[in-house]
């Protein structure tokens, strides 16, 4: 049996670690630490503190992230998140597919938060895992009836 790979999306919450307390997220500024490594989009990002905020003046769906070291930046599109889950601090919400973690979305306290789509990364890591689940799966048995 291979513990590496996941036929199914499994939802991982990961707590982001807020240094003050998170505003709407109009003027969002949102501190969070991720123990690991995760994609976006077509992007890998290494683990570390990042800062995640909206674009001044701009579409409020319209998502920057930084690493604390300012050495990766990226801006990443989202949807208004229609969740009812409310939280008490800032998280992330992140998709596992075996070893792979994509953001599904970030959901803040007193808003719902915003939506990533599903990548196509995403979708081909699915894929992957589902074809060496199926090659690695016991083979059917026939029953004596």
């Amino acid at each position: 049996m291979q513990k590496g790979f996941v036929t199914t999306a499994l939802g991982l919450i990961v707590s982001a670690l807020a240094t003050r307390p998170a505003l709407a997220i109009g003027d969002e500024l949102v501190q969070v630490h991720v123990p690991f490594e995760f994609h976006i989009a077509k992007t890998t990002l290494p683990p570390g503190d990042y800062l995640i905020r909206t674009t001044e003046d701009t579409d409020p769906n319209l998502l920057e992230i930084r690493k604390d070291d300012g050495r990766v930046t990226m801006f990443f599109l989202t949807l208004s998140a229609g969740t009812n889950t409310r939280v008490d601090k800032p998280r992330l919400v992140f998709d596992q597919l075996g070893q792979e973690r994509f953001l599904r979305s970030i959901l803040i306290p007193g808003g719902t938060g915003n939506e990533l789509t599903v990548s196509t990364e995403e979708t081909h890591a699915l894929l992957a895992a589902a074809r060496a689940a199926a090659r690695t799966a016991p083979a059917p048995t026939e029953s004596g009836e």
